[in-house]
């Protein structure tokens, strides 16, 4: 049955609904009949009228249902829409009331839908990732949270190409919330000395007790809506969808009854996470130095407290010292610092990073001048994972001014996370040297990373218990701790320590109590209770997502007896993978692998090991065993993102498109369709397929969920300029090279832009600028080197084709600008010996295998090009053209019948590409069987109109049949694709001269000479001319 989604009028959207409820809400006045709808989840959105099963069923009532006063039913709802108010609410929080003049009543849309969204199986997370905008103001009250009102207006704007209206051009205006956070009262907590042991064991027992009692009374409620749901609908087959209490609605009720009660006294044990509101500051109207001094100054001041209740406070004042004055402030660089650090804590991820970066982009022009900018920046972008960017901050930010003792800190840690152990290394050699006095928690939590990632387990402990007297009451510190603890197996420390977390609430942070749990969940299955230490692992991860919990949780659901063996494996796999990586580095291939199959043997189970181990079978070639890795994995975690990611590219990489787009199908029936990775792969898809249009709608939509996606924007700007949209194009280039300044990619398509639109002038003097902070990069200089070629600029492209020859460090971006060269001046060797070299770095680049076996095939190195395609064929016997090839390859040595079979298998396993029916003509062609040859040259033709080997072969048997005419128009076809073959000419002079047209013939014989100076026919053709003339 189809579903659809209703835009509302006030650019809300709800749903999907099925027709009944579509119907029921036009009943109830909460929709009219005028919006515009969808049929979900990938439909254009429409009039009602153009929804032909939809507008029947609206017909059907409104004509069985008339009513006998002068008002018709459709009048009665329009007013009463009318009457209704177009403000949305939270569900389970009081809505402002509205005075109506018409009708009192409210329709509150958000409980409308999460009530729809709780029968269909969607979680109201899932709804608000598939909208495509939303702009709202939300009035709500917080009295079950603090206790206060706060007004918040948050506006999600959506990704646009041209600014839509004057408030946009305007930093948009957002109110921050006027939560008091009673800091006194919380901070007491925390400097309180830690309880007696007897005292402590005694509010752990009761905690564990309160909180397991609460975990286990919210299975039961779950389990008994799934049952009763479960009686009244079958679930379909395919798309399996599990009723009842979803996890956010869950979660909901959890979280309202266990943390956001006002505490008593008699309740003070409880820990109440507090999560992170991180909205765009908002200018007043009218401007207050003083009042914004002020607001600055307390900032600063609960800043230092160094908690994270602390930095909630410090987040509210900055933001108040904004809204009264903004310009000129540096309250914007301590909003941009704390954002950064209490990011992980915000409720809603998405929208805070969409915020942060927004600040970000305002920021950009002081991020080497303030500090707190370039910090702040440096750990943001290093907790969604760009490392480099990171990176890339701290070290301009460097060059320009003194270090500090944090920034140094911060830049180890993202060092530390990009695997640049070598830079690591002298960054940990400052820091250690301070003396300990001097080590804040920054210095300490770098260098303990630092320890544990050189596997120097004792010396890291050692080195925080140096530090455990002074930060015994520092949350971020002990789970620290505790995490070399758990790596250590020390349960009777371990215990101890989470004790004093608890005490302290863990400081009220979301992200520090998902820890605190995961940790509790690990202690309790070490103790052998397997019950509750899932409920430890499930609360933790509805705060806060972890695959390798959710492993730990799916292994302990399998065999809670085999926890512990499965956190010891899971030790020795990240041991193996770091291993395999390092062997990667290093360019020992058979290392590698040997090191990522033994982490994948290791368990089974374990998604980081299997998807490290596709990515080196892919890398290596094996692509065939890097799917099956891939689909077995999938089995255990149909849902799970970056398995089903990794799976669809290995398709389409593969040329398995059939394969993609079954994935594809499957998978928009589920709610991985909410993604932007799905989305993505759509994007790839439509390309594949040669559908651009679509290709760019669905990189857009991507980009619309996840603006944060500098490799989204990349693609996307590479489509646009395929098609000539320099303005996109570059737009979306520019996103990407802000979000990821290093990505050298990211340039040189940059590069290429200005050289289409300004010409190669412009391009290479962008690039030359480039190469100063890039001095040894062979994608720029070979670049470079292609562009003086270009314009003719001989001497240069020399001085730099030398320059790219003499690099000392040969990378696959060296060989490949060596290979690129090569082709400019057709010199066939260096393109041989070249792509041989890269093959030694990256064996699994089948392309570049397939080129240099096509390159030994014309120059006669038939053994050679022989052994690069039955090496393609082990790894990926679908591979396209690798059997044409083959069969070209029996041809050329006149070995025919070999040549049809392999010509038969291309055509079966490609039967949409043009190469194998063209083979299977010329072998057909050779053993003069001119009607199949016709036949299958014609397919070939009709597969691709453009293809010139088929059009000479057509040509050929028609010319051999005296058809001269149409052999002459398929031969012109042909010339207009490849001009400077001299094959074509030739032919042409054949044609001309047996239809007396001696002039063209001897000008279609003069070309070919000049082409083919060196021709093994020249004397005869040089005979031929003198006789026409």
């Amino acid at each position: 049955m189809s579903k659809y989604r209703v835009k509302l009028q006030n650019g809300r959207v709800v749903g999907p609904f099925n027709k009944g409820q579509i119907l029921e809400l036009f009943q109830k006045g909460h929709i009219k009949g005028e919006e515009q709808f969808q049929t979900f989840p990938v439909g254009d959105w429409q009039n009602l009228n153009q929804h032909k099963d939809l507008y029947e069923v609206f017909q059907s009532f409104l004509k069985t249902d008339r009513i006998t006063n002068n008002e018709s039913t459709l009048s009665k709802q329009v007013k009463l829409a009318k009457s209704i108010k177009p403000e949305s609410g939270t569900p389970d929080l009081p809505e402002l009331d509205y005075e109506n003049t018409e009708i009192d009543i409210e329709i509150d849309y958000d409980e409308l839908e999460r009530q729809y969204q709780e029968e269909q199986g969607t979680t109201a997370e899932e709804v608000v990732e598939a909208k495509s905008k939303v702009e709202k103001t939300k009035v709500i009250n917080l009295k079950d949270v603090q206790n206060i009102e706060k007004t918040r207006v948050i506006r999600t704007e959506e990704l646009v190409e041209e600014v839509e209206s004057v408030e946009e051009v305007t930093p948009v205006v957002e109110e921050e919330p006027e939560e008091e956070i009673d800091l006194d009262e919380k901070t007491q907590f925390i400097k309180l000395p830690v309880a007696d042991v007897k005292e402590s064991k005694a509010q752990a027992e009761k905690f564990e007790m309160e909180l397991i009692e609460k975990l286990e009374q919210e299975e039961r409620e779950k389990n008994k809506e799934i049952t009763k749901v479960e009686k009244k609908e079958v679930v379909e087959e395919e798309t399996p969808k599990r009723k009842g209490m979803k996890p956010l609605v869950a979660l909901a009720v959890a979280l309202l009854l266990f943390y956001l009660s006002y505490p008593d006294e008699e309740e003070e044990k409880e820990i109440k996470p507090i999560s992170a509101p991180i909205v765009f500051p908002i200018a007043n109207e009218y401007q207050d130095g003083i009042k914004s001094t002020e607001a600055l100054d307390k900032g600063i001041n609960a800043y230092k407290k160094g908690t994270y209740l602390g930095k909630l406070q410090a987040a509210k004042y900055f933001n108040e010292s904004l809204k009264h004055k903004f310009t000129g402030n540096k309250a914007l660089g301590f909003l941009v610092l704390v954002y950064a650090e209490i990011y992980d804590n915000a409720e809603n991820e998405k929208l805070a990073a969409k915020n942060i970066f927004r600040l970000l982009e305002i920021t950009e022009s002081k991020m080497f001048s303030d500090v707190n900018i370039a910090m702040g920046a440096a750990i943001f972008y290093s907790k969604i994972g760009k490392y480099f960017t990171s990176i890339n901050i701290v070290e301009n930010y460097l060059r320009l001014n003194s270090p500090t003792t944090r920034l140094f800190s911060i830049y180890l840690d993202s060092l530390l996370e990009a695997g640049q152990l070598d830079k690591a290394k002298h960054a940990y050699d400052r820091l250690s040297k301070l003396p300990l006095e001097e080590q804040n928690i920054d210095v300490i939590l770098a260098i303990k990373k630092y320890l544990v990632v050189n596997e120097k387990y004792d010396e890291a402990i050692e080195y925080l218990e140096s530090h455990a007297t002074l930060y015994k009451e520092n949350v971020e510190f002990l789970i620290a701790y505790s995490d070399i603890l758990v790596h250590k197996g020390n349960i009777k420390k371990l215990k101890d320590v989470l004790m004093l977390v608890q005490a302290l609430k863990a400081e009220s942070s979301p992200k520090f109590y998902a820890d605190f749990l995961e940790k509790m969940g690990i202690l309790s299955a070490a103790l052998k209770q397997h019950k509750k230490a899932a409920l430890y692992f499930k609360l933790s991860l509805k705060l806060h997502e972890d695959d390798e919990l959710r492993s730990k949780l799916a292994q302990l659901e399998i065999g809670g007896d085999k926890l512990s063996e499965f956190l010891i494996k899971e030790s020795k796999v990240k041991d193996l993978i770091k291993r395999a990586k390092m062997a990667e580095r290093q360019l020992k291939w058979d290392k590698a692998f040997g090191f990522a199959v033994q982490a994948a043997d290791l368990d089974s189970t374990n998604i980081q090991a299997q998807l490290y181990l596709a990515n080196i079978q892919v890398k290596r070639g094996y692509y065939s065993l890097a799917i099956n890795t891939l689909e077995e994995i999938r089995k255990d975690f149909p849902l799970e993102r970056t398995v089903n990611k990794s799976l669809f590219e290995a398709y389409v990489h593969a040329f398995k498109i059939a394969d993609a787009k079954k994935l594809i199908s499957s998978l928009s029936r589920t709610k991985y369709a909410l993604y932007p990775e799905y989305l993505e792969m759509l994007g790839l898809y439509y390309e594949r397929i040669g559908n651009l249009n679509l290709s760019i709608k669905s990189y857009t939509d991507a980009l619309k969920k996840d603006p944060l996606n500098d490799g989204t924007y990349f693609e996307s700007a590479r489509i646009y300029l395929s098609v000539k949209n320099y303005p996109l194009a570059k737009a979306r280039i520019q996103k990407a090279m802000l979000l990821d300044p290093r990505e050298v990619r990211y340039r040189t398509l940059y590069a290429r832009i200005l050289a289409e639109t300004e010409g190669p002038e412009t391009a290479i003097s962008y690039l030359l600028d480039l190469l100063d902070s890039h001095p040894d990069n062979p994608r720029l200089i070979g670049d470079i080197a292609y562009y003086y070629y270009q314009v003719q600029k001989f001497d240069d492209y020399n001085s730099y084709l030398k320059k790219l020859q003499n690099l000392t460090i040969k990378s696959p971006e060296f060989y490949r600008s060596m290979i690129k060269s090569a082709k400019l001046d057709g010199r066939t060797e260096d393109m041989i010996s070249n792509t041989e070299e890269l093959l030694k770095i990256e064996p699994g680049d089948l392309e570049s295998r397939l080129e240099v076996a096509e390159l030994y095939i014309m120059r006669g190195s038939y053994r050679e090009a022989y052994i690069q395609l039955m090496y393609i064929k082990e790894r990926l016997d679908t591979y396209p053209r690798v059997n044409y090839l083959l069969a070209k390859l029996h041809v050329e040595t006149g070995k025919y019948k070999e040549a049809e079979e392999f010509a038969k298998k291309e055509i079966e396993l490609n039967p949409t590409l043009e190469y194998g029916y063209y083979i299977l003509g010329e072998a057909y062609r050779l053993m003069q069987d001119y009607k199949e040859a016709r036949k299958y040259f014609e397919k070939a033709i009709a597969v691709n109109g453009k293809y010139v080997d088929a059009l000479m072969g057509l040509g050929w048997i028609k010319m051999s049949q005296r058809y001269y005419e149409e052999a002459r128009e398929l031969y012109s076809r042909a010339l207009k694709q490849d001009e400077s073959n001299p094959s074509i000419h030739r032919q042409l002079g054949f044609i001309y001269r047996a239809v007396g047209q001696s002039k063209l013939a001897i000008e279609s014989y003069e070309t070919y000479l000049n082409l083919k100076p060196n021709a093994s026919d020249r004397k005869e053709i040089e005979i031929l001319m003198q006789q026409l003339r």
